[in-house]
């Protein structure tokens, strides 16, 4: 299975910090190293595997900057009353980033298919949609689907595309931080999901078309102590 570019750099990332952690541990490598706050990792890589990989967005915004400040409180290069401090403000900026910038986003190239294929490539707008401390329904009529990104960010997103027709295959970027999203999909579908569960969950009760001629949606993202259920 062929893998995109944003797979194989977080890869590289974990191998790399799998080696030099195991080598210190184990003596090979004799430099000092400070393992504190080494679980901040599983916080810190989801992050930026799903801005390289979705595009930057609220959600995961405040997750690596969680991590991060969790790191720099463990190294002890911030003080605690400092660090923890700074995640209010974050969370704020980060929101008022994606309400004043975040309305649509344009893929040049979602990635690869499990067949390799290019899915979901060309100039598509993409229509983004936020929940912050709320819920927000999205329900689309009879028309034309060509991708769209959910956040919620302690709140929910329910998304219903039942009615909706596609041209082509169609990508949807999920970011659930705290929070959850709920897709509805139409019947005549295949469904390919690349969602990364961190302290979260990914469902699908979603039955992928058999016809081979079918279009393709692709969901793509991070669901960080949240879920993202597919129906």
């Amino acid at each position: 299975m062929k893998r995109d570019f944003a797979t194989i750099v977080v890869g590289l990332l974990f191998l790399g910090a799998g080696i030099i952690i195991g080598g210190v541990l184990l003596g090979f490598f004799d430099f000092d190293i400070s393992l504190a706050g080494w679980w901040t990792i599983f916080i810190i890589a989801p992050a930026l595997f799903s801005m390289a990989q979705s595009g930057v967005n609220a959600g995961n915004m405040i997750m690596l900057a969680v991590g991060v400040i969790l790191l720099m409180n463990a190294q002890e290069i911030f003080p605690v009353y400092i660090s923890w401090r700074l995640i209010f403000p974050i969370v704020l900026i980060a929101v008022g980033v994606q309400l004043l910038f975040g309305k649509s986003i344009t893929c040049k190239s979602c990635g690869t298919g499990t067949d390799g294929k290019e899915q979901g490539t060309g100039d598509a707008t993409r229509h983004q949609y936020t929940a912050f401390f709320a819920g927000q329904d999205v329900n689309y009529g009879n028309e034309v689907f060509t991708g769209a990104s959910y956040t919620a960010t302690f709140g929910a997103v329910t998304a219903d595309l039942r009615n909706v027709t596609l041209n082509g295959d169609a990508v949807i970027l999920v970011s659930a931080l705290f929070g959850g999203i709920d897709i509805f999909l139409p019947k005549n579908v295949k469904l390919v999901s690349h969602v990364v569960p961190v302290l979260g969950g990914m469902e699908s009760k979603f039955v992928s078309s058999q016809d081979p001629a079918a279009h393709t949606i692709i969901i793509r993202g991070t669901a960080t102590f949240g879920g993202v259920s597919v129906q």
